[in-house]
């Protein structure tokens, strides 16, 4: 699936209706193209578990390993600790390179909902650091502000 169909999918579509292949990684997390996953939820958007329709897409995902999109979904620091070696999706940037400092200065820029934080695993191990901007979400593995950082993982909200 290219990121231009991902774009277009809509939150609570049942995965069923997703085409293409759909390969599943971990519980409720499904890879449908080169370092593109789907998170998905055994309800509606009414909270109804029985819907024959589940389970249903509400979050698309690119990572840089499979490894890296678990860090994120079972924040385990087990999990996707190695450096991003691929560059993110041109669809997924707002109009930058995907680095830390561009993406930090564009993000306040914009406006809107925007949102930086950091996460921890329940043992309290750092896991990384997030800018979120309108439905996006961009993930970094380092723990200090590195400008020239690259995203391990971004998130999208999908409407």
């Amino acid at each position: 699936m290219e990121w231009s169909e991902i774009l277009q999918l809509h939150s609570w579509t049942p995965l069923a209706e997703v085409e293409g292949h759909v390969e599943p990684i971990v519980d409720g997390l499904f890879r449908v193209g080169p370092d593109a996953y789907l998170l998905t939820r055994g309800y509606n958007k009414s909270l109804e578990k029985d819907d024959p329709r589940a389970p249903f897409v509400t979050k698309a995902y690119w990572a840089t390993s499979i490894d890296a999109a678990r860090r994120v979904i079972s924040l385990d620091p087990a999990f996707g600790g190695r450096a991003p070696l691929t560059l993110p999706p041109q669809e997924l940037l707002i109009e930058a390179t995907g680095k830390y400092g561009l993406l930090y200065r564009q993000a306040r820029a914009i406006g809107g909902n925007y949102c930086e934080q950091g996460f921890y695993s329940r043992e309290g191990k750092f896991l990384y650091k997030s800018i979120t901007s309108n439905r996006m979400e961009y993930c970094f593995l380092g723990n200090q502000v590195n400008d020239s950082e690259q995203p391990f993982l971004i998130g999208l909200s999908l409407v």
